[in-house]
């Protein structure tokens, strides 16, 4: 194997277990970064920074982006109240749960669903 065949298969090797993680964070937003990083042969500091490079965002900041956006399908589409969507994405204090979506959204969850909800025709729920 030439150099630049190791260098490719290295760079192959770094992008699918960066695609793995990111479907993992997809199909369930509340796993750890533990339970993320099962099975990938990079330490969590190597990982983030391959993370990083591939992305070009922090795994932290893409685990917030995509609980959020779960965060706000569940509360426009179920029933489900945001104690329960909070634990649902990963959260375990709806007060740093509501911190985070507002620093994302701009305001807190019930707030957002009501919006979504009085565009839609609904009625408010506040």
């Amino acid at each position: 194997m030439t150099m630049a065949e190791h260098q490719d298969y290295l760079r192959l090797q770094r992008n699918v277990a960066v695609k793995l993680v990111i479907n993992r964070i997809k199909n369930n937003p509340a796993s750890s970064v533990d339970e993320l990083l099962k099975d990938i042969p990079y330490s969590k500091r190597h990982f983030s920074d391959l993370f990083k490079d591939v992305t070009g965002t922090t795994l932290q900041l893409y685990r917030q982006r995509i609980r959020i956006l779960t965060a706000r399908y569940l509360l426009t589409e179920t029933d489900l109240k945001p104690e329960e969507i909070c634990k649902k994405v990963g959260y375990t204090s709806v007060e740093a749960f509501t911190k985070v979506f507002r620093s994302h959204v701009g305001c807190s969850p019930l707030l957002y669903k009501d919006r979504v909800l009085t565009e839609r025709g609904g009625d408010s729920i506040i």
